[in-house]
């Protein structure tokens, strides 16, 4: 009865320590998800990245997978592409959006071992939506001791198209330069009014110059035309006087 007591105990003890050793190793493995968090509606596609950070406590080039569950709002995005990187393979399987991966060669710390890409709808809204790895598993050396459990999510916000932006700032510079064209143009007028009223005082003072040299040259006209006259008239007066004379004498 003591002895099976004892074999209880220990077979107790080697299972906490066989969790201590998961929960240990488990800690020790960092996986990591990032990506693009900030685009437009007019993006084409949305890359994400599975990298693995600083791991201690395994083995020595260690031959590693993982796989784990995509999830994604379907009217957002259409379709997934998934590439292995770092002598990493890569899988999707789109009927059960899982993924799957595992070394070429060996597993190495602070390395991208993924790149998914995904296509965005045509008609995605406006808003935050997010991309989660769910149920994930990553194993090392196909020991069950080593495997580590991971959930992770990349929050995305999309914005309004980048032509609907424009056009808004397109619009507002249309608007500013009307309003400026606008000061320009009763700027212009004034300047035109004040000009015509210059002109008109500048036109009336050319004008009274004008008369005044045309008086002052038409003076000496008239001074001559006078004399002419009165000489005429002494012309006359003589002439007449002279015939009446000689008349006078021949009777």
């Amino acid at each position: 009865m003591k002895a099976i007591k004892i074999l209880i105990v220990s077979m107790i003890s080697l299972m906490m320590i066989g969790l201590f050793q998961v929960s240990n190793a488990a800690s020790n493995i960092d996986v990591n998800f990032t990506g693009e968090t900030e685009i437009t509606q007019d993006a084409k596609t949305v890359t994400l990245t599975i990298s693995l950070g600083d791991f201690t406590e395994i083995p020595e080039n260690p031959m590693m997978g993982y796989e784990a569950v995509l999830e994604y709002d379907k009217d957002i995005f259409s379709s997934v592409a998934v590439e292995g990187l770092n002598n990493w393979n890569a899988q999707y399987l789109d009927s059960t959006q899982r993924l799957i991966g595992e070394t070429i060669s060996t597993g190495e710390p602070n390395k991208d071992i993924a790149k998914i890409t995904l296509t965005l709808n045509e008609n995605a809204t406006v808003g935050t939506t997010s991309v989660k790895l769910t149920n994930g598993l990553l194993t090392v050396n196909d020991e069950d001791s080593l495997d580590f459990e991971f959930e992770k999510e990349v929050q995305i916000t999309i914005k309004e198209k980048e032509q609907e932006q424009e056009q808004g700032d397109e619009e507002e510079q249309k608007e500013e330069e009307k309003n400026t064209f606008a000061g320009y143009q009763i700027a212009g007028s004034e300047e035109k009014q004040n000009s015509g009223t210059a002109s008109n005082v500048g036109s009336s003072s050319s004008n009274s110059s004008k008369d005044k040299t045309i008086a002052e040259k038409d003076l000496p006209k008239t001074g001559i035309a006078k004399i002419a006259v009165i000489m005429i008239l002494i012309a006359t007066v003589g002439i007449a006087s002279l015939i009446r004379y000689k008349s006078i004498k021949l009777k």
